[in-house]
């Protein structure tokens, strides 16, 4: 078989490659024709790749990125978040003043008496402006998880629940939202769903993390301890510690990186133990510091609504405060956030905690201010009652006493039969333990014929036992005085 001869190149394009041809490439009779056609094929690829790169840049730069129109609201609603947020409201005295009348009379009121009615009449006209949508208020989709579900009755909304994804995936958190302050509600996630959790975390661009309270008792914490720790859950979630503050107001500061695949983020998780007061100071203040003021602060609890309604009806109230620099309406915020979610502060008990804690965080943000307001009645009957004890105890005590201490009372206080001489003070106060004593049988009796008898009998009398003249007790002569006027008005 005859080997297959390379062609000889034609002039055209002997002439046409003769300029680009590397002084290395053998010479035409030796051989080199299709090492040099290949060489000049490659070229070729090479520059037309280059210039298709160089378009598309060129083209990247010029043609410019169309946002949406809802893109650019939250443009605009940011710009102007951030804009309101850097003004402290406070530094006007009208509003100053303001908000100390109002902690006054918060104060005063505590405890709100009607907060219940409040809150139901705040329910009942949200339902009412929402027309058929509050009434078709559906959980389908929680209901298809029932395995999922810590409680059964705190479940989301199909209309605010979360997705993360696709739908096939279920996470026990709804999208709340009062104003410009935005919330996520949601349940401690379990072991399974700790992949779900921190996607949904990335995909809504948390920034700030509230565990509130412990861990629940039988699941693992989903979050490492210490500084420099990291977990690794569900293969593809990677969660480090990079430093942790331990504080002394009530909760441990944690600043955590999250990374999902590709996807990776830092915020700052804050595990509230019992101060909430103190807590919302710290979160408001990572929520102001947040590259983006919208976006949502994730809540967790155990079942993602009692203690969640609860601190974020605190935060959302703080915020509105700290922007509008008003006392917010603490009855409006609790409605809104229960009628967008199931079991949210549903007892009347945490609407007196809601009222009584914002009263001590506004009394923190004014003790900073160099102003001290009174305090409510139930601590001040506390601390009234407390000090009457304190001084009673003290009263009683051997030292106090100006007489000197008999054998048996050196030898041991007095101490009454329940065994403590505060609670006799206190006893003594109580109107069931006073005692009328009886009217002695020496003691004259001041009866209606003393009035109408004669003014010889008055003039028997010394000036400060008549008995129809209160004067003559505060005057000694008045009664004289009283006589002689009379004398005249006769003549």
């Amino acid at each position: 078989q005859q080997k297959p001869v390379a062609a000889e190149p034609s002039a055209t394009d002997r002439a046409s490659s003769g300029a680009s041809t590397p002084q290395h490439l053998p010479p035409d009779g030796a051989g080199g024709g299709l090492a040099k056609g290949s060489n000049n094929n490659s070229c070729r690829s090479l520059l037309d790749s280059a210039a298709e790169d160089t378009a598309a840049a060129a083209a990247a730069v010029l043609t410019p990125s169309v946002l949406t129109s809802a893109e650019r609201e939250l443009q605009v609603a940011e710009a102007a978040l951030r804009k309101q947020s850097g003004v402290d409201k406070l530094s006007d005295n009208l509003l100053f003043n303001q908000l100390i009348a109002d902690t006054e009379r918060l104060g005063r009121r505590l405890p709100v008496s009607d907060a219940w009615q409040q809150h139901q009449a705040a329910l009942k006209g949200l339902t009412a402006a929402g027309g058929v949508q509050q009434t078709k208020k559906t959980t389908t989709v929680a209901m298809c998880h029932p395995m999922q579900n810590r409680a059964p009755q705190c479940v989301p909304y199909d209309a605010n629940r979360v997705t993360v994804g696709d739908d096939a995936s279920y996470l026990n958190a709804s999208l709340l939202h009062w104003q410009s302050t935005r919330l996520i509600f949601a349940q401690q996630p379990n072991k399974s769903q700790l992949s779900t959790f921190y996607k949904m975390l990335l995909q809504y661009g948390c920034e700030l993390l509230c565990q509130l309270g412990p861990s629940v008792s039988g699941l693992p914490p989903y979050w490492p301890d210490a500084k420099g720790e990291s977990a690794v859950y569900s293969g593809s979630v990677e969660v480090s510690v990079r430093a942790v503050h331990p504080g002394d107001v009530g909760c441990t500061e944690r600043v955590i990186a999250v990374r999902v695949g590709e996807a990776s983020r830092t915020l700052v998780m804050l595990q509230v133990h019992s101060d909430y007061p103190s807590a919302i100071e710290r979160a408001c203040q990572v929520l102001s510091d947040q590259r983006s003021p919208l976006r949502p602060v994730c809540l967790v609890c155990p079942d993602g609504s009692a203690k969640c309604g609860l601190f974020g009806a605190l935060l959302a109230a703080r915020h509105q405060l700290k922007l509008d620099g008003k006392m917010p309406p603490l009855a409006e915020i609790a409605a809104s956030l229960a009628n967008q979610r199931p079991c949210v502060l549903a007892d009347p008990q945490q609407l007196q905690q809601l009222y009584s804690n914002f009263h001590e965080i506004c009394q923190i943000l004014l003790r900073k201010k160099g102003v001290l307001v009174r305090q409510s009645s139930t601590s001040a009957a506390a601390t009234a009652q407390a000090a009457a004890a304190r001084v009673a105890s003290e009263k009683s005590s051997p030292a106090h006493s100006t007489k000197p201490p008999t054998k048996s009372e050196s030898a041991a206080p007095a101490v009454s039969a329940n065994g403590s001489p505060a609670k006799d003070f206190l006893q003594s106060l109580d109107a069931k333990h006073i005692r009328i004593e009886p009217v002695p049988e020496d003691k004259r009796r001041i009866r209606r014929e003393d009035f109408n008898s004669s003014a010889s009998r008055e003039s028997r009398l010394k000036p400060e036992q008549v008995p129809n003249d209160p004067f003559s007790s505060l005057d000694p002569l008045w009664s004289h005085h009283k006589q002689q006027a009379a004398v005249e008005n006769k003549k």
